[in-house]
């Protein structure tokens, strides 16, 4: 149980906070679980799991709810802010993981199995004739 609460008006008092409390997805149309938070100065994300995973200073006193929409059609999920005076966009950015490494291993697997094939088409194929081995003086 958190012992938290919202905090109505900003540091001085003269601006309207907006808090976000909002159940997201990381994806357009994936599955939402992250928790987002935002008061007047942090938003924080939180997994399904409640560890905190990412977060954010916000630039001002948010004047409305944090918008969760996908800004430049990535497929990623990105956040946009309202504060006096201003809109502020926070754009997800993909990382390729495990792509590179995953090419990798794939064209090694390649090049072993035309290592393979080639070797047994010169030996004649598994149950062919065999071409006796010759010495390099021969």
């Amino acid at each position: 149980q958190a012992h938290a609460k919202w905090q109505r008006g900003g540091y001085d008092g003269h601006h309207d906070v907006a808090p976000t409390l909002e159940v997201i997805s990381p994806r357009v149309g994936g599955k939402p679980d992250v928790i987002l938070a935002a008061g007047a100065s942090v938003a924080q994300f939180i997994s399904h799991t409640g560890k905190k995973t990412f977060k954010i200073d916000l630039p001002g006193v948010p004047i409305s709810p944090i918008l969760v929409v996908d800004l430049n059609k990535d497929g990623l999920n990105d956040l946009l802010i309202s504060v006096h005076g201003a809109v502020f966009a926070y754009l997800q950015h993909s990382s390729l993981g495990a792509l590179p490494f995953s090419a990798l291993l794939g064209c090694l697997m390649l090049a072993m199995a035309i290592v393979y094939f080639t070797q047994q088409m010169e030996a004649g194929g598994p149950g062919g004739v065999t071409n006796k081995p010759r010495r390099s003086t021969d």
